[in-house]
């Protein structure tokens, strides 16, 4: 048996949580998403990283920008494209470097160690004639 003033009380509590109830459930749902979004993040961390090459040449430590040439799903197409621009008597540096997207390596080919954006471009233009290039950040893996 309950008192006129606990139930009043009661009353109140259960209307406070039938007015809360939407948004405690928005919460969760909220929190369910968070928790798969993390789940998700600790995957992709704990997939292996592509490894870079071992490279033997030496860096220039004050290069930002670098004019990339090629971007290949194939290591083989990239070493080909490597030995091409090599044998062109190019005097860039030439630089590759690997990425995963999407579940995809790709290996970059890059000419050249930049100081500025300026430098960069000037040097995509007198590559453009026979490729296709853009200006991209340098990477500090040259090939030897």
């Amino acid at each position: 048996l309950i008192k006129k003033d606990d139930l009043a009380v009661l009353k109140e509590s259960a209307q406070q949580w039938q007015q809360t109830k939407p948004q405690l459930e928005r919460l969760l749902k909220l929190e369910s998403e968070l928790q798969r979004t993390v789940d998700k993040l600790k995957q992709l961390n704990a997939q292996p990283k592509p490894q870079q090459t071992n490279h033997l040449a030496v860096v220039n430590t004050n290069a930002l920008f670098a004019v990339q040439v090629g971007a290949y799903k194939n290591k083989a197409v990239l070493e080909a494209a490597i030995k091409q621009f090599q044998s062109a008597s190019n005097k860039l540096e030439v630089n590759t470097e690997q990425v995963l997207i999407d579940q995809h390596t790709f290996y970059r080919l890059k000419l050249g160690a930049f100081k500025t954006k300026e430098a960069a471009k000037d040097a995509c233009k007198l590559l453009i004639n026979n490729n296709t290039c853009f200006v991209t950040y340098y990477v500090k893996t040259p090939q030897s």
